[in-house]
């Protein structure tokens, strides 16, 4: 679990960093010397300072379908995201994805199988207690 966890958070990570720096940035100067940086034209005096790379576009894109797989996938619509992955030539991501999917279901699972018998154990020990204290109050009663 732990491990599927840390490979999402770096895919996030990944995708968001590629997505900022996927579009050009321009360098502005005004009249009076103010600098500003923007991802549109400011102006006449606008320079491109960045441009991204035909392979980092690709990587965009490949990024927002793998996201957009994934989010199929984890929402339990199979069907969809086979077909999705077919027609975007990304069967190993599909597989790849479906099987943390399950991994995530299997741990979700455990966690709920745990919370039920935390939950059965608590009951237990108020049954007992409840026990203890009726048979506490009908040897007090016999004494009396």
């Amino acid at each position: 679990m732990k491990e599927n966890l840390i490979f999402l958070v770096l895919l996030l990570i990944v995708v968001y960093s590629t997505t900022v720096c996927s579009s050009v940035i321009y360098k502005c100067t005004e009249a009076e010397g103010h600098v500003t940086f923007s991802d549109s034209p400011c102006g006449d005096n606008a320079q491109v300072i960045y441009e991204p790379t035909q392979k980092e576009l690709l990587k965009k894109e490949y990024n927002k379908k793998l996201e957009q797989l994934e989010n199929l996938v984890f929402s339990n619509r199979p069907d969809d995201a086979l077909n999705f992955a077919r027609f975007n030539n990304m069967n190993d991501e599909y597989y790849s994805a479906t099987a943390n999917y399950i991994n995530y279901l299997e741990e979700q699972q455990k966690l709920e199988v745990q919370r039920i018998k935390e939950k059965a154990l608590a009951r237990q020990r108020q049954i007992n207690k409840n026990i203890a204290k009726k048979k506490r109050i009908l040897r007090e009663q016999e004494r009396a």
